[in-house]
């Protein structure tokens, strides 16, 4: 659900996700990205919400998007605290036409 609708530029995008696995515990995603100009992104959730011995847990995270004529460059970076694997650090680079 998009709370801002464009309002000044900004979306601010909310999401939830219920899972009910027959073989496992239920567990509930949760997150939000607000994006301003279509250019920065702050993104937050957290992950196996209400799970038991859930190894994951909060992520959050941002991202950079500029384009030149027709040509478009993006970087995104997140954070994920991941139980036993400690932090997880996650890059991404992107080019588009």
């Amino acid at each position: 659900m998009d709370v801002l609708k464009g309002l000044v530029n900004s979306n601010l995008i909310i999401s939830a996700d219920a899972l009910h696995p027959s073989d496992d515990v239920e567990s509930v995603n949760v997150g939000c990205e607000y994006v301003f100009n279509n250019m920065l992104a702050l993104r937050v959730g957290y992950k196996g919400l209400f799970a038991k011995d859930s190894q994951q847990g909060l992520n959050y995270g941002g991202g950079i998007r500029y384009g030149i004529e027709d040509i478009t460059f993006h970087f995104d970076y997140s954070y994920i605290d991941f139980g036993v694997l400690n932090e997880i650090h996650m890059f991404s680079i992107g080019l588009g036409i």
